[in-house]
């Protein structure tokens, strides 16, 4: 499976990594849940939490899901939303926010990546 950030993502994560020390191999972890998970439905993120579908087409699924921070401890206040494109199984990391300076996605910015897959 690759993993792909768009350049977006990137620069969040720089300036969360800053705040957490420990999000670079959080993000590892979360690669490696993603991985190894063979359907959404079975995906049981931190303690009994779901990841949403926010779209779902043929071609990919655009899946927004807390990302366990070890230096914020159990206060999972981290999202991070992502698209699994189903043809070429690999995963696009598009936002990356922390839930006490935004509370909901970037819907212009999903739209925006999700608009090349759409129609296939």
């Amino acid at each position: 499976m690759n993993f792909n950030q768009t350049p977006e993502f990137t620069k969040e994560f720089k300036a969360l990594a800053k705040k957490y020390r420990s999000l670079p191999s959080d993000l590892e972890k979360f690669q490696i849940v993603i991985e190894s998970t063979a359907q959404l439905e079975k995906l049981h993120f931190f303690d009994g939490y779901r990841a949403t579908v926010l779209h779902r087409c043929d071609s990919c699924e655009v899946i927004k899901a807390r990302l366990d921070c070890e230096n914020l401890g159990n206060k999972q206040l981290l999202r991070v939303i992502y698209m699994h494109i189903v043809a070429d199984d690999s995963v696009f990391f598009v936002e990356l926010y922390a839930k006490s300076a935004k509370n909901k996605e970037d819907e212009s910015r999903i739209k925006r990546y999700l608009l090349p897959y759409k129609g296939a």
